[in-house]
């Protein structure tokens, strides 16, 4: 039998958010044979080093915009609501597990997520610069655009031979800008603006944009993202 690599996800916060996203995270997850664990939140660096030592991989999840303190910019008014205890915590975890060689996933906010830890910054608002509507919520579970991917990738050694495209739904309005270090990006949407970051002194370290759990129940390339993550983390 295969080895079910425990995945720790941090805790979201929101009853709402834990009925609406954690779940379709934790069927994904299962649905590639793992066991997802659910991480509370901490400043402690006992907590956070028991964390690395029974965790194979983590999952960084959708969420609230983060502050832009953590990247060097002053809160534009179009900026989000944000979660400073929620920043802390997945911040640090960031801080140490970039320096490991533990697979990582980040989704929507984990791609940020992402990004601003590995030095990177975000775009705040790209609603007046978008030429197709980002923010579908209400359509999670249908592809919205296409995502182009470039050059190598962990997402193109996943798809079929010969395909380079995603079809991909969407809910966000902040994009990575730059990816920081060591991070570089991978995939772009018709409005050109980045979709998925990785790092290639990884076995496994990927952020994208959109939201492969609500698609990966009917598209198999969806599901093969977490399935490739679970892989690594064996």
């Amino acid at each position: 039998m295969k080895k079910r690599p425990v995945i720790g996800i941090p805790y979201i916060g929101s009853a709402a958010e834990h009925h609406y996203m954690l779940g379709n995270y934790i069927l994904a997850l299962l649905r590639a044979g793992a066991r997802p664990k659910i991480l509370r939140r901490t400043s402690d660096p006992s907590v956070f080093q028991k964390y690395l030592e029974v965790c194979d991989g983590f999952l960084m999840p959708g969420g609230p915009d983060i502050d832009p303190v953590r990247y060097g910019r002053e809160k534009e008014p179009e900026c989000g609501e944000i979660d400073q205890e929620r920043d802390d915590f997945e911040l640090e975890l960031l801080e140490w597990l970039l320096p490991t060689q533990k697979p990582i996933l980040g989704i929507c906010r984990g791609c940020q997520a992402l990004a601003v830890a590995s030095g990177g910054t975000l775009i705040q608002d790209i609603t007046k610069l978008q030429s197709c509507n980002h923010k579908n919520r209400e359509n999670l579970r249908k592809a919205m655009h296409v995502v182009n991917l470039e050059g190598d990738s962990i997402l193109r050694d996943i798809l079929p031979e010969n395909e380079n495209t995603y079809n991909v739904n969407t809910w966000h309005h902040q994009v990575v800008e730059q990816p920081g270090q060591g991070m570089r990006i991978i995939a772009y949407g018709p409005d050109g603006f980045a979709e998925a970051i990785q790092r290639d002194d990884r076995a496994f370290c990927l952020g994208v944009q959109w939201h492969p759990e609500h698609l990966a129940l009917r598209d198999k390339k969806q599901q093969q993202i977490f399935n490739a993550f679970i892989d690594a983390c064996r």
